[in-house]
């Protein structure tokens, strides 16, 4: 059975940041040079956590591309109980591997 295509955004985005060098932090994403740039720029080559799901969900479901890497950051952030944070919070001030952490117990 395929899986819902929320599960699959989640999994491509953590595929995108999996590395920590694909990972950002501070900007949406940014070219190899470092650059902070969109994340739909053609050049982005890593990404933040919020970045990875929107361009996920922009090569999964392009016409409804923002309102599902919403939804997919939801439920990304609700593995960690009732914490009120948002996603590019948490990425930001809590490190690489907690964001990790988190992508891989929403698809668990």
């Amino acid at each position: 059975m395929a899986k819902p295509l929320q599960h699959q955004v989640i999994a491509r985005a953590l595929e995108l940041i999996a590395d920590e060098a694909n990972w950002s932090q501070g900007a949406w994403a940014r070219t190899a040079s470092g650059k902070p740039c969109p994340w739909i720029h053609p050049g982005a080559k890593s990404f933040c956590a919020f970045g990875a799901l929107n361009r996920a969900a922009f090569e999964l479901a392009a016409g409804r591309g923002y309102e599902l890497a919403v939804s997919a950051a939801r439920q990304v952030v609700s593995t960690r109980g009732g914490s009120h944070a948002h996603l590019p919070e948490i990425n930001d001030s809590e490190g690489h591997a907690v964001v990790v952490a988190m992508f891989r117990r929403a698809l668990s």
